[in-house]
């Protein structure tokens, strides 16, 4: 295990809700989405080059996603496009349904960099 820096993961403060609309919006699949994107963007930021983020969904059963592609797919669904198990996969839950493990691995001089995941709403990508 490479002997690692900590990572800055953003410092994000969220103002509460005042609103049943502004609640709704918050617990919304594409706020889940927009989060996570900022935050991923943050944590990849300070990265030497040597290191990748890997992005894994944990589910109820305890396997895992290597992550690929996040999207929202309705107000409170997400859609997880990746690898489980050697076998491209497509998840479909519930955004209460998933936790997202990040994990910052120094690959092999060789190894080329991990692509960078997909993040959507709708079919309109973040950047």
């Amino acid at each position: 295990m490479p002997n690692l820096p900590p990572r800055n993961l953003g410092n994000f403060h969220f103002e509460r809700p005042k609103t049943q609309e502004q609640l709704n919006n918050y617990q919304s699949a594409v706020e889940f989405v927009r989060g996570f994107a900022l935050r991923v963007h943050f944590a990849n930021a300070d990265l030497p080059p040597e290191v990748d983020m890997l992005v894994e969904a944990i589910l109820a059963n305890g396997a895992a996603v290597e992550v690929s592609r996040i999207s929202a797919e309705t107000h409170d669904m997400i859609a997880i496009e990746g690898m489980c198990d050697g076998t491209r996969c497509l998840l479909l839950a519930h955004q209460s349904s998933i936790q997202l493990l990040c994990t910052f691995n120094k690959r092999e001089p060789e190894t080329p960099p991990k692509a960078p995941i997909g993040f959507f709403v709708g079919d309109q990508q973040i950047k």
